[in-house]
């Protein structure tokens, strides 16, 4: 991505609060992280401290949010 564009999006997000990026990664990518992120919930979510994740009711079931990621998984941290 060039400046002028990392510039556009800058005054874009200032002007709305949000941008959207077309395409971010490719679908090959983006298959890669959803099955990894599957993992990550089987297998990290259960260990991770209560304040990094965060579920719609209570303390289990539905997760709302995930935080931290990259300090849980070496994957996450590399992306």
């Amino acid at each position: 991505m060039m400046v002028a564009d990392l510039k556009r999006l800058c005054k874009q997000f200032a002007r709305d609060g949000f941008v959207v990026l077309e395409e971010l990664w490719s679908a090959q990518v983006t298959d890669e992280v959803e099955c990894e992120l599957g993992r990550f919930v089987r297998n990290v979510v259960p260990g991770m401290a209560r304040e990094d994740k965060v579920f719609i009711s209570g303390w289990d079931g539905p997760l709302k949010n995930l935080g931290s990621m990259q300090g849980y998984d070496a994957y996450f941290q590399s992306l």
